[in-house]
Formats: structure tokens, C-alpha cells, sequence
């Protein structure tokens, strides 16, 4: 195995072909492959990938070897470095900014969009007139979405191939998550610099953004890539990676996963063994009850070995990582976190919108901000607002010229007391009043609200893209190992990897929703549940759910998943009940006789 891993690696690295593509399974070392691609590039890289966790971990590893980006960071970057037009170097990059926009191009161009419309005419890259009149509105506030931008820049250099900017090498991770945009984006970097790109199809969690696994698909069959792959994972146990081959065997064999990339998928035991065969088999936790389930990964967790703690601080992931349906890892968490667990912590996707504090920090910053107003108008409206809107933007005039004083006002006061506030001032107990009724919270919540939030914030957001040095504090003896909880959702599991992998609700009619039909999407959750373990994994279920129907007084008892009828043959199948959690009796203390010892 360590020949024939040593020897796969090899070829991908020895090749000097412009476009390579690897098409390889989770935890089988493609950042390792990254890495030494790039120390053999002569030259400074670049490497992207899809969300800002992933994009940070491959920066820590890459270090100065690349400069590593999410797409809309580095479409930003270029922006700067190209004087991309329509922009100035100071613009925002602001992620609810489609929500102003399409309401302003009903208003200016009628009719409005459909909600989310101009974002799948940009990812799809569809002729339309309306990505158009996005960025002259982008123009207009010298802002841009994380969509907008990045079409944006890539328009650009469509029209402009000679600024495509070059490359000793650029690596590409998780492929299959990317959108027509996105792998045009990428393809158009491969005019000047060679690819290395990774991905797995049966990882693709994201087509609700308008990715598609057939990009990588199409990719990886075409004539112009050469394809590689590596087989072996050395993350997870042997039975977790034959779990995760039962599955795709299963899915392939009920019509799911057409056109799916065959690849190998090892577990390598080098690694691996003594682990895989501590933890043979698989956990079918087979609850009765909600409630139950948390009671369940309660006690479990409670019997993690030491070394298992001490595996997921050396190697800086959780302990312990909870995954399912919100509507299941929710209540788990709130059960750990009041009770025997409260360091458990809870990790749900941010769906970020237009917030008071938005457009007021904008107005600290420049009070005649085009966008800072658009903000404030667009939650707190006046009567005839449309109309000054639209004046002020066909007539490419400020807009805060076209807003009442007695609107305006009060308003920049408000931008005063923030300003304040940001800069360290004591504001009294009424003007914290009033600039909390101001942003819409309680006084109480000022102080957090007040602290810088790098979504909100570019600069802060874009230092995160970059590794950050050692500092002495990161040299000096490292604190004890501690026992470390994330519940997460199942596309929020992504990119993650703990020891020991609780994936919950695992019911027919909720993961998947209707049992006699998974979706793709649904299988690939799973696989990608599966996948984030590295020492053991269990499947937990509960047999009833909600309240009962009328007449009865229990609710009806639910079916397993399909999901863990496909892997109940690398299972140990536990019946988990009340009483089956209950603590052993306490031994009675031996009663006292009088007269002679016995």
C-alpha cells in the first residue's frame, strides 16, 4: 500500500501536462499532492476553492507556497490588481446586495426579477439583459454580491484574455461544487497558467447554488484533461470505507449517481489498522424516541477514550462532531450544552440580509455612501421613495441629495452615535438607548453588535484568507487536550472530520424524505456524513417522531433509513430505550444486625 500510494502520487506529480484532473474520494490526500505540485512549480501558485473554511485550512498548509482564495476573494483581489471597471478600489463587497438590486432594477426597468433569477442567469452564464443591469446598479453603489463579482471580473477578462493573470501552477479544490461561472472562471485562468484540479462527484451538496456534479463529470472525460486518482484514504476506518462503497453500490444499483465517476476507494491501512480494528464495525443506534437520541450521544460521548481526545487536538479537529437534519442535531445540542457538555458548539450556515447596522457603518465611513442609504431606505422606507430612487439612479446623482432632510437627519445623528461607539466612546445610558431602538436590538445586545464582523467587514474577512505567521504564543506548550463537540448540519459538514462521527436522524420520511426514493443529493449527504469520521461512526435513528394522530396516543413508529438498510451489513444494531440508558442500580449497603458479628 505505501508503494502503491507513493507511486500514484508520483504520476500526477511527474506529469507535465497543462490540465490535470484528480478525481479522488474524501481523505486521500490531495492538499499532500497540492503541496508538492506546487513545491515543484518553480513559483508562487494560486489555489481555490469553494467556502472560506476550506479556503483558510488550505492556506495553513500551503503557507507561502500559494495564494489561496475562495473565488469571490480572488475575484475581488483582481478587481483591484486589473482596475477592473465599474468598480473603484474601495468598493464593498456585500452578500445581500441581490436583494437591493432586483427590487431597483423592477423599479428602474420593470418588471423585478424572480427571486434569485439574475443569480442563476450569472451562474448559468445565460444571455440576458439583466446581469447587465445588475452591475450598472453595482456601478452605481460601488458594490457587488459574491455572484456579481465574480462575473463580473470574469466578463473581463473574457473581453481582455491578455489580462488573465499567470501562474507557475494553479490548484483547484472541490471541483464539484463550482457552477458553469465558476469552471469557466477556471478555464479561463488555464489560458495562462497549467491546472491541477480535485474533486469528487460524490460530494456535490451545493446545486441549490447552481453547481453541478457534470462539471466535474464532463472535466474529467474530456479529451484536452489528463485524468488521475488516488485510492487511498487515510482518514477513515476500514469499515466506515466500506460502508461508504456499499452505499455507492446500492445508490448505483437503485438508478441513483448516473454518469458517476468510478474511482477506487482504499482505506489505508498503514495508518488505519489498529483503529479499524478497535472499531470493526459501524454503530445502528435504533432509538425509540426523539428525546431519546440525545440521551444516547450523551452516554457515548461520556466513554470516549482519552487518546481519542488527544488524537483530535493533536490533529486539530473536534472530537466529537453531531450531523443531521437541523431539526434533529438542534435539540442534541442544547441537551449537551445544558447539561454534561457545555463547551458543545453549534454551527449553522448564515444566511446574511440587509441589516440596520449595514447601511449605518457605511454613513461612519462616508455619509453621502450611495449604498449606506440604499440600505436604510430599503428596511425603513418613506412614501414616495421609488420615485427618488429611480431619479437618483438614472440621473447617476447621489442619492442622499434625493432623500428628505427630515428622513435624513435623524438618521446621520444615528451614524454619529455609531461612529462613537466604534471608535471607543462612552455613550451614555440614553444614547445607547437610542442607537439600539436605532439598529433594532435590545441595549443589552449593543456591545456584541458593535464588534467587528468579518462578513461585514472586507478587510477583516479578506486577512482570513491568508495564513497568519507563528507567534510566540503558538510556540509556547500547548494547554491539555479537551473533549471537543460540533453539531453542524449535513451541508455545514463539509470540509469538517472529527473522531467520533454522531450522524442523527437517520429516519425514513426525514433523511431521506421519502424513503422509496432518495434523491442524489440526499446520497451524497450521507456519503459525505459518513466520510468525516476517523475513528467511529454511528447511525442514529428514532422510531417515532412528532405528535400522534387524531385518536391515537403514540405517534405511529417510523421506518430506519434506507441509508442504513444499504450499510446494515458493517453495523453492530442496537435497540437504544429508557431503560437501556438508565445508570445500574447503586449495590444496597449491607443492613447492621445486633448481637454477635456475623
Amino acid at each position: 500500500m505505501e508503494r502503491e500510494r507513493a507511486g500514484v502520487a508520483e504520476r500526477i506529480l511527474s506529469s507535465d501536462h497543462r490540465l490535470r484532473v484528480v478525481v479522488a474520494g474524501p481523505g486521500t490526500g490531495k492538499t499532500f499532492v497540492f503541496e508538492r505540485a506546487l513545491d515543484r512549480s518553480g513559483g508562487k501558485g494560486l489555489a481555490l476553492t469553494f467556502i472560506k473554511k476550506l479556503a483558510n485550512e488550505l492556506a495553513d498548509q500551503l503557507r507561502e507556497k500559494a495564494e489561496t482564495y475562495t473565488f469571490h476573494k480572488f475575484a475581488k483581489m483582481l478587481v483591484y490588481r486589473l482596475a477592473v471597471p465599474g468598480l473603484t478600489p474601495d468598493f464593498s463587497l456585500y452578500p445581500p446586495m441581490a436583494r437591493i438590486t432586483d427590487v431597483d432594477v423592477g423599479i428602474v426597468a420593470p418588471p423585478e426579477p424572480g427571486e434569485r433569477q439574475v443569480e442563476r442567469l450569472m451562474q448559468d452564464l445565460e444571455e440576458s439583459r439583466l446581469p447587465g443591469r445588475v452591475l450598472g446598479l453595482g456601478t452605481y453603489y460601488d458594490a457587488a454580491s459574491f455572484v456579481d463579482v465574480v462575473y463580473r471580473v470574469f466578463r473581463f477578462l473574457q473581453d481582455y484574455p491578455e489580462r488573465t493573470p499567470d501562474y507557475p501552477l494553479v490548484v483547484v479544490d472541490e471541483y464539484q461544487d463550482f457552477t458553469r461561472l465558476e469552471t469557466a472562471f477556471i478555464a479561463q485562468l488555464g489560458f495562462a497558467s497549467p491546472l491541477l484540479v480535485a474533486g469528487d462527484d460524490d460530494q456535490a451538496l451545493y446545486d441549490f447554488r447552481y453547481a453541478s456534479a457534470e462539471h466535474i463529470r464532463a472535466l474529467a472525460e474530456s479529451a484536452e484533461a489528463e485524468r488521475h486518482e488516488l485510492p487511498f484514504c487515510s482518514r477513515c476506518t476500514q469499515p466506515v470505507v466500506e460502508a461508504v462503497n456499499t452505499a455507492i453500490a446500492r445508490a448505483t444499483a437503485a438508478g441513483l449517481l448516473v454518469n458517476r465517476l468510478a474511482k477506487p476507494y482504499r482505506c489505508y491501512l498503514p495508518d488505519k489498522l489498529p483503529t479499524s480494528e478497535r472499531y470493526p464495525t459501524l454503530m445502528d443506534a435504533r432509538c425509540t424516541m426523539p428525546s431519546i437520541m440525545g440521551r444516547y450521544v450523551e452516554d457515548e460521548i461520556g466513554k470516549i477514550p482519552a487518546e481519542d481526545i488527544e488524537a483530535a487536538s493533536r490533529g486539530g479537529h473536534p472530537t466529537v462532531l453531531i450531523v443531521g437534519p437541523g431539526y434533529f442535531v438542534r435539540p442534541i445540542h442544547e441537551r449537551l450544552k445544558s447539561g454534561r457538555y457545555p463547551q458543545a458548539e453549534l454551527r449553522q450556515s448564515d444566511q446574511l440580509d440587509v441589516e440596520p447596522i449595514h447601511g449605518y457603518r457605511r454613513l461612519v465611513r462616508d455619509p453621502r455612501s450611495n449604498l449606506g442609504w440604499r440600505i436604510l431606505v430599503h428596511l425603513q422606507p418613506f412614501p414616495d421613495w421609488r420615485d427618488r430612487v429611480a431619479d437618483a439612479i438614472t440621473s447617476d446623482a447621489p442619492l442622499v441629495d434625493h432623500i428628505p432632510a427630515d428622513y435624513r437627519e435623524p438618521r446621520l445623528a444615528t451614524a454619529e452615535l455609531l461612529g462613537r461607539a466604534l471608535a471607543g466612546d462612552l455613550l451614555s445610558d440614553g444614547e445607547g438607548a437610542e442607537l439600539a431602538a436605532a439598529l433594532g436590538v435590545e441595549p443589552a445586545a449593543l456591545p456584541d453588535l458593535l464588534k467587528i464582523d468579518p462578513r461585514e467587514d472586507d478587510e477583516a474577512e479578506a486577512s482570513e484568507d491568508q495564513p497568519s505567521e507563528p507567534t510566540a504564543e503558538d510556540e509556547a506548550e500547548p494547554p491539555a487536550p479537551e473533549l471537543t463537540i460540533l453539531c453542524t448540519t449535513l451541508q455545514g459538514a463539509k470540509g469538517l472530520s472529527a473522531e467520533h462521527v454522531f450522524v442523527v436522524g437517520l429516519t425514513g420520511g426525514h433523511f431521506p424524505r421519502d424513503n422509496a426514493a432518495p434523491t442524489d443529493r440526499e446520497v451524497c449527504e450521507f456519503l459525505v456524513a459518513l466520510s468525516r469520521t476517523r475513528t467511529r461512526c454511528h447511525l442514529v435513528s428514532t422510531k417515532r417522531f412528532g405528535p400522534p394522530p387524531p385518536g391515537r396516543r403514540v405517534p405511529p413508529e417510523l421506518p430506519v433509513s434506507v441509508f442504513v438498510r444499504w450499510v446494515e451489513e458493517h453495523c453492530q444494531t442496537i435497540d437504544v430505550t429508557a431503560a437501556s440508558l438508565r445508570p445500574p442500580p447503586r449495590p444496597r449497603r449491607a443492613r447492621r444486625t445486633r448481637g454477635t458479628d456475623v
